[in-house]
């Protein structure tokens, strides 16, 4: 078994492991069996050309959300030169410190890879992203690439003696 935001980039639980989902108090926090698990093939989604020093704003990637009962583990990859802020809920900042939310960067990927990681639980909370361009020119793609893990989660009643955590959303 792996776990979250680990330099290989595996599944957290296998098939007939246990999660449990985290913050308690959101929607779908609790505890479930892996009743099944495959692989999620690359989705590339292209924010668009930005001006140096430009950004998005707000945008959400519907393509990321999973069915009822499913559970989905991204790593995220920059492909273009850009900086990345995460949003989970929409107005919660991912990734945070005492004075502020911290980008995920494309120099950052190849010194810490497994911190580019999210999860996302069925279609809530939803999962918003701010692309930004540091360079002094414009670019014509702003790309990211996610890749990941699909599982199919059974809910249990009693909290089991084994269990891996999984965070959806800032705390």
């Amino acid at each position: 078994m792996s776990h979250a935001y680990s330099l290989q980039f595996e599944p957290v639980a296998r098939v007939g492991e246990n999660i449990r989902i985290l913050p308690d108090g959101i929607e779908g926090a609790g505890y479930y069996r892996v009743a099944f698990l495959e692989p999620i093939h690359p989705i590339v989604k292209d924010f668009g050309a930005l001006a140096a020093g430009g950004d998005t704003g707000d945008q959400e990637v519907s393509e990321l959300y999973m069915q009822d009962g499913e559970l989905a583990q991204y790593r995220i990859i920059l492909l273009d030169d850009v900086e990345v802020l995460i949003k989970q809920p929409a107005t919660k900042e991912r990734f945070s410190t005492k004075v502020g939310a911290t980008r995920l960067t494309y120099q950052g990927q190849f010194i810490r890879p497994g911190s580019y990681e999210i999860f996302v639980f069925e279609d809530s909370p939803k999962v918003k992203f701010v692309v930004y361009n540091p360079g002094l020119a414009p670019i014509p793609t702003s790309r990211l690439m996610f890749i990941g893990f699909r599982y199919k989660l059974e809910r249990l009643e009693r909290p089991p003696d084994r269990w891996t955590a999984v965070t959806i959303g800032g705390v």
